[in-house]
């Protein structure tokens, strides 16, 4: 864990020195003993939907780059198992905090209102955050990935565990202001601009984990 801890201000270092990465492209579990290595669907335990498949395949991408790393479409027959659990904050409203406002006619226009209604305020700015967590395991069996899902497995040593760590994910985004059109466009509108933000998210958690690894091992 310190060690772990110690790599993580490092690539907080490193991030500031003219876009830093890590170019190695040789397996980094091979130390382990890791030659195969197997990479399910990502468990979604967040307050957003659809979110575990960017999520799987950015990390899954990422593997990809790595020589001598086979990636195994069966866990049972694997060397190791990557997990991801992509988790919120206990609330969807502290998930989704609204950075900014505005008065709804600057939004939607006067005539929006109508005669008889008051203005009232709209967000204007979202900010999403989520948590990946990202576990490695040796030849676990059924009832080990089913606990590594838990909150319980955050802090468990093991020697069959090669990695276990959480990225904190968030983006900020402006929501879209159509006057001309009905609040239901508006609406499919922004959750497109939520689910691109996800996207963006799940990219920047695999480079992240690129980093870590390469430097950690």
């Amino acid at each position: 864990m310190i060690k772990f801890l110690v790599t993580c201000l490092i690539l907080s270092l490193f991030s500031g020195c003219a876009g830093y990465r890590f170019q190695s492209k040789f397996n980094p579990f091979a130390q382990y003993g890791i030659k195969s290595i197997s990479v399910p669907m990502f468990y979604n335990k967040s307050n957003f939907a659809d979110v575990s498949g960017p999520f799987t395949k950015e990390i899954y991408k990422t593997l990809l780059e790595f020589k001598n790393l086979k990636l195994s479409t069966t866990p049972e027959r694997a060397d190791a198992v990557l997990i991801g659990i992509v988790e919120s904050r206990a609330k969807r409203k502290e998930s989704i905090v609204v950075r900014n406002r505005k008065r709804a006619e600057a939004v939607f226009g006067s005539d929006s209102l109508g005669e008889d209604r008051q203005d009232f305020i709209v967000p204007s700015v979202n900010q999403i955050g989520l948590r990946l967590r990202v576990v490695v395991i040796k030849h676990p069996t059924p009832t080990e990935i089913k606990f590594f899902q838990t909150q319980f497995s955050k802090s468990v040593l093991s020697s069959k565990v090669i990695f276990n760590e959480t990225f904190d994910l968030s983006r900020s985004y402006n929501l879209k202001e159509l006057r001309d059109e009905g609040i239901a466009v508006l609406g499919s509108q922004n959750r497109g601009v939520e689910k691109q933000q996800i996207q963006w998210m799940a990219e920047g958690a695999a480079q992240s984990f690129k980093d870590m690894i390469l430097y950690a091992f």
